[in-house]
């Protein structure tokens, strides 16, 4: 699991690349670097990716070496709503 540390040079990284891209000074909000790239924010793409992979292990679309480290329970485990839990070990 990467430092916050990491993570938020990464984000610095990019944001400075945006700012080369773009040829906006430095005082140019996040938010217009965004839009004007046409790029999101590190944190988004690492949410959808985990998003992402998490439906295709739940619909084995995924090699088997991928689906041992996730454990599907699916059944009532609210009062009338039925879900799928899954056990995540490495977070």
């Amino acid at each position: 699991m990467p430092l916050k540390s990491d993570i938020e040079q990464s984000e610095k990284v990019q944001l400075h690349a945006a700012r080369i891209v773009t040829g906006l000074p430095i005082f140019s909000s996040t938010e217009s670097l965004y839009y004007e790239t046409g790029w999101e924010p590190l944190s988004s793409k690492r949410h959808s990716k985990k998003l992402t992979i998490m439906f295709k292990i739940h619909n084995n679309l995924v090699p088997d070496y991928l689906k041992q480290f996730f454990q599907v329970l699916a059944g009532p485990f609210q009062d009338t709503i039925h879900v799928t839990q899954v056990i995540i070990p490495y977070q």
